[in-house]
């Protein structure tokens, strides 16, 4: 299994097929959906869809 470079909060949703820069954070009730990319050391807030 690849280690993930990027931290996310506990009940962050990341779905299957998302790419996610190293260093960047995700915190809480947030949801990457399937197929997103997310650059390098970016922050996305609190309750988030993406």
């Amino acid at each position: 299994m690849e280690e993930k470079k990027y931290s996310a909060h506990d009940t962050a949703v990341i779905d299957p097929g998302c790419k996610i820069g190293e260093g960047t954070k995700i915190w809480h009730f947030t949801h990457i959906m399937s197929g997103c990319t997310i650059g390098v050391q970016f922050v996305i807030h609190v309750i988030r869809i993406i």
